[in-house]
């Protein structure tokens, strides 16, 4: 029996909302017009951090997930009742090159990012590329010893690094402290997202 200790969940989930994509899009596009809405970025483009009650299509995106988040969340398996609180949600726009660099969310439970336009990407052989988010593993102890160091057949459990291509409508949930960066994108078509953090809130009630 192998028992599969200390893991660090990552949920996929696909939920398509083709109305709901399409005026993401565009309000992405017009907030990108405004240059107060831009944070630092590398070649790309990441809006400021909204709050849901700043328009009503951040409160209905985040309302069509809420049932993906509750499934994610009661993996936890929580002994009170809780409630679910937006942190921040803002959009990523990444045109030909544009990447991000490892980084992680400091100050929420979570975070999650939800695909509304993926480019198609020629690949080429040995080359780390495409639409890829990829994690870190969140152990230096791990990623330091020479053993994993050895060449693998990568799964869960052996690897430092884990990728997961994304496709259109694909909602990716994972822990705010999980190590990640994007991929550069090699098409000459934008890659746009929209991201969120959240917490969790004990619900005395």
């Amino acid at each position: 029996m192998l028992i599969n200790t200390f893991s660090t969940p990552i949920q996929v989930t696909q939920h398509s909302h083709p109305l709901l994509n399409i005026e993401l899009v565009k309000l992405a596009y017009e907030l990108k017009e405004n240059p107060n809405n831009k944070r630092s970025y590398h070649l790309g483009w990441v809006s400021k951090i909204f709050e849901l009650e700043d328009n009503i299509l951040f409160k209905q995106f985040f309302d069509d997930k809420l049932n993906e988040i509750n499934n994610f969340i009661q993996q936890y398996e929580l002994i009170h009742n809780y409630d679910i609180k937006c942190d921040g949600i803002w959009f990523n726009i990444n045109p030909q090159w544009a990447y991000g660099f490892t980084h992680t969310h400091g100050g929420s439970d979570f975070s999650a990012v939800y695909y509304l336009q993926i480019p198609k990407i020629k690949y080429q052989a040995g080359h780390d590329q495409g639409n890829k988010i990829v994690f870190e593993n969140p152990n230096p102890s791990q990623m330091n010893h020479t053993f994993y160091q050895r060449n693998m057949r990568y799964n869960e459990i052996n690897s430092n690094t884990w990728g997961i291509e994304p496709t259109e409508d694909m909602l990716v949930m994972f822990p705010a402290h999980l190590p990640h960066r994007v991929n550069q994108n090699l098409s000459n078509k934008d890659r746009i997202s929209i991201a969120f953090n959240f917490s969790i809130k004990q619900n005395n009630d």
